[in-house]
């Protein structure tokens, strides 16, 4: 998300409701406090296993989740499980994995899922469909 988008969801009369999901406490800690800070974000959930993600999703009804791909029980599935259990939940998955086996699922997963385009962000933070 770059500066104008983060502009444009301030002015907005809802906000943006946001899970984060990531069983590193410290971690999405952080990433709670970065967003509390943004205007038009509130944190509606918090969670660290999949799990707590359907649970979350189900209870918070968030617009968003931010979902870490290595949670225990696993991030892939629990995305899978919000697509069919939350279908009007975005999922947007965030890990610090190197791993081409993490990525390459994480994009199967969006491209198969049909309501996700696979995503990614470029240099100049726009963001295209491959």
């Amino acid at each position: 998300m770059n500066t104008q988008d983060i502009n444009e969801a301030a002015m907005m009369p809802n906000p943006i409701r946001i899970a984060v999901i990531d069983n590193r406490p410290i971690f999405r800690d952080g990433v709670v406090r970065t967003l509390k800070r943004v205007d038009g974000f509130e944190i509606v959930g918090e969670g660290a296993t999949a799990t707590d993600t359907l649970k979350v999703a189900q209870k918070c009804a968030p617009d968003v989740i931010l979902l870490d791909l290595s949670i225990p029980g696993g991030g892939i599935e629990a995305a899978a499980g919000i697509s069919r259990h939350c279908p009007n939940v975005r999922t947007a998955v965030m890990t610090v994995s190197e791993s081409e086996h993490d990525v390459i699922s994480a994009l199967q997963w969006t491209t198969m899922d049909g309501t996700t385009p696979a995503r990614r962000s470029t240099h100049n933070g726009t963001v295209e469909r491959f």
